[in-house]
């Protein structure tokens, strides 16, 4: 085999093991924090008199909305960062991953539910089913787009390689192109478009949720309940940002740990 492929090989299969190690412990981190500590909390907190009429089941039920917002564009953004460094296939097991740890996390959330109760209710098994679903579909769509930009991408970059080729230019590398910019957002990356469309949706699937709640147990009756409220929709709709400066971290983390093995071989 040619030193360069070989080389080239080595580099490729270290990343690669480097997205799924880092997407299985951060997962690991997340679902304990938020499957084993914080939900059995806030479920106690819920039920005990003590605490339950206090501001503290709305702190931890609120601190659960933060982390897996945080797990979510974590792993969404690994995750899209291996579709453009590898392609959608080559990233299957990235997205294996991200599914067994989200049916683990509904799973131990049923099991938990089920245990406080002393008894397990098959409307909730239903009901936590309705939401696994609807997470996958979240998920499906999340991928959808940046399996259509970033080939879309590669497809007009090699174009514009072939031209520039025949007029004598040269064309930037992948790196200046996408990552050498300061811009917070362009159009024009497909890294940057997946990134906050995927916050956006998730922002959307939030809000829509929330409003359903809402409708269900009905306008807040205190001001303390109005601005939990508020702020509860505030979060929502700020998530879209949140997600998208993760990502652009996550992003450039990686791409620089490339840029770091290309330099050592």
């Amino acid at each position: 085999m040619n030193t360069d492929l070989k080389l080239n090989a080595d580099t490729t299969r270290i990343s690669r093991k480097r997205l799924l190690l880092t997407l299985i412990v951060a997962s690991a981190v997340f679902f304990a924090l938020s499957s084993l500590i914080l939900s059995p909390l806030y479920i106690y907190t819920c039920s005990d008199v003590l605490y339950a009429t206090t501001a503290l089941p709305e702190i931890i039920d609120f601190v659960i909305d933060i982390v897996d917002v945080a797990a979510y564009a974590v792993s969404f953004s690994i995750i899209i960062y291996s579709i453009f460094k590898f392609t959608f296939k080559k990233s299957l097991g990235l997205i294996f991953v991200y599914i067994s740890f989200v049916i683990l996390k509904y799973l131990a959330n049923l099991i938990i539910t089920s245990i406080s109760d002393g008894v397990f209710s098959p409307d909730e098994a239903i009901y936590v089913l309705i939401y696994l679903v609807l997470e996958f579909i979240l998920f499906g769509i999340v991928l959808i787009l940046p399996s259509i930009l970033i080939p879309n991408y590669y497809a007009k970059r090699a174009v514009i390689e072939k031209a520039n080729v025949k007029l004598g230019k040269k064309t930037p590398s992948v790196h200046e192109e996408l990552f050498a910019s300061k811009k917070f957002f362009s159009t024009k990356n497909p890294l940057h478009l997946s990134a906050l469309v995927s916050g956006i949706i998730l922002s959307v699937a939030k809000i829509s949720t929330r409003i359903l709640f809402d409708m269900y147990i009905g306008l807040p009756t205190s001001f303390a309940d109005a601005a939990w409220m508020i702020a509860y929709y505030v979060s929502d709709i700020l998530i879209a940002l949140i997600v998208y400066a993760i990502s652009l971290y996550i992003f450039a983390h990686f791409e620089a740990k490339e840029l770091g093995d290309d330099n050592n071989r």
